[in-house]
């Protein structure tokens, strides 16, 4: 199946800026997998992330607080 068209700026548009691969314990896994809700474990660890970011910046990024409403 292809994944584009033949024309420029034709293809499948790029989700995300970059791309992480990490390695998780898993007792990390549960205890984020029991605190954060989403239907795949991708969105939990995403939600936690932006929760992190939120609670160190003391409130500052408010655009990660509404990604986690819309997730």
């Amino acid at each position: 199946m292809p994944r584009g068209g033949k024309r420029n700026n034709s293809g499948r548009k790029k989700i995300g800026d970059k791309q992480i691969k990490i390695i998780l314990d898993k007792e990390v896994l549960k205890v984020i997998d029991e605190n954060f809700n989403g239907n795949t474990n991708a969105e939990k660890i995403r939600k936690c992330i932006l929760k992190g970011i939120e609670r160190e910046s003391d409130g500052k990024y408010k655009l990660q607080k509404k990604a986690l409403e819309n997730n």
